[in-house]
C-alpha cells in the first residue's frame, strides 16, 4: 500500500474541508484503532492496519446508529496532500472519499469547465465518480460489502487503484481547474 507513514498532524488545514462528508459528525472518539467498540467490518479492517504496521490512519468512532468508524489519512498525488477516508459502517457499503481539490469552484466558469470534464471521467471509470460538493471536488469508490464478506485487502486495493488513477488525472484535472485545457 503506498498510503504510509505516521498520520501527518499538520493536515489540519486541509481537515477544516471535512465538509465533503456532511452526514458525519466529527464530535466521536478518536483512536488508533482500539478502545471502542466498532462495527465487525471496521474491526477487520483495523486488524488489517495493524497487522500490516500500516500507521497512517485515525480512526474516528462516530457513534451513530450505523456505527459509523471514519478513517482519515492523506495520500501523495502530484505533489499535492489529498485528503482521504475510508467510511466504514453496518450498511453494505464501504466509501473511500477523497478531496481532489478544495474550495476552487466558486467560479462559474472553472465550475463548468470541471463538472463537463467530470462527466466524461465518470463516463471512462466504472470505480471512480467524481462531483462537486461546496466548491470542492471529490472521488468517491463506493463498494458493497457485507459484514461476513467484508475484505479489508480490497478497500487497500482501491486506494492503489486510486493513487494510481489520480497520478494519471490530477494533473489534467487542475489544469481544467485553471482554465488550462486544451481548447
Amino acid at each position: 500500500m503506498r498510503v504510509r507513514g505516521k498520520i501527518d498532524k499538520g493536515l489540519e488545514d486541509e481537515w477544516k474541508y471535512i465538509s465533503f462528508m456532511p452526514d458525519y459528525p466529527l464530535d466521536g472518539v478518536i483512536s488508533n484503532g482500539s478502545g471502542f467498540l466498532m462495527n465487525k467490518k471496521a474491526e477487520k479492517f483495523s486488524a488489517m492496519l495493524k497487522d500490516n504496521a500500516i500507521d497512517c490512519f485515525e480512526a474516528i468512532e462516530t457513534k451513530d446508529e450505523l456505527q459509523t468508524v471514519i478513517y482519515r489519512s492523506a495520500m501523495e498525488v502530484g505533489g499535492q496532500r489529498l485528503p482521504v477516508v475510508i467510511i466504514i459502517d453496518q450498511s453494505i457499503f464501504v466509501i473511500v472519499r477523497t478531496v481532489v481539490a478544495s474550495n476552487c469552484l466558486s467560479d462559474e466558469g472553472a465550475r463548468a469547465r470541471v463538472e463537463r470534464r467530470l462527466g466524461e471521467l465518470n463516463g471512462q471509470y466504472k470505480v471512480f465518480k467524481y462531483y462537486v460538493r461546496d466548491d470542492s471536488l471529490i472521488l468517491d469508490m463506493c463498494v458493497p460489502m457485507s459484514e461476513t464478506g467484508f475484505e479489508p485487502d480490497v478497500v487497500r486495493f482501491l486506494l492503489d487503484l486510486a493513487i494510481k488513477h489520480l497520478a494519471e488525472t490530477f494533473p489534467v484535472l487542475m489544469e481544467t481547474v485553471w482554465g488550462k485545457e486544451e481548447k
